[in-house]
């Protein structure tokens, strides 16, 4: 949802819980990574699901702590959206040790 603009140059939107802020650029777009902490990735993917958001990485949970996914906007930028399930393991160690 939009949550405010000002003069036309920045502004920003909402779910709810996350904001982001965007600003207007007469420079050629170039896509760019972000990453957004979220409370329930499995919750925020299903969301995006049923909106139709193109998702260009599947969910998986990760040895640095995080279980993340990827979404792309129409302009090629991409969200990494995720949240922590602890402490950062080896990749070598089985994940139940």
């Amino acid at each position: 949802k939009l949550a405010w603009i000002w003069r036309e140059e920045y502004g920003a939107v909402y779910n709810g819980q996350t904001d982001i802020f965007l600003s207007r650029s007469e420079d050629p777009i170039t896509p760019c990574w972000n990453f957004v902490r979220v409370q329930n990735a499995d919750a925020m993917l299903a969301d995006y699901r049923e909106r139709g958001v193109k998702i260009v990485e599947e969910i998986a949970s990760h040895p640095w702590g995080m279980r993340e996914f990827t979404i792309e906007d129409n302009n090629g930028h991409r969200f990494r959206i995720g949240h922590s399930e602890g402490p950062v393991r080896n990749p070598d160690e089985p994940a139940d040790a």
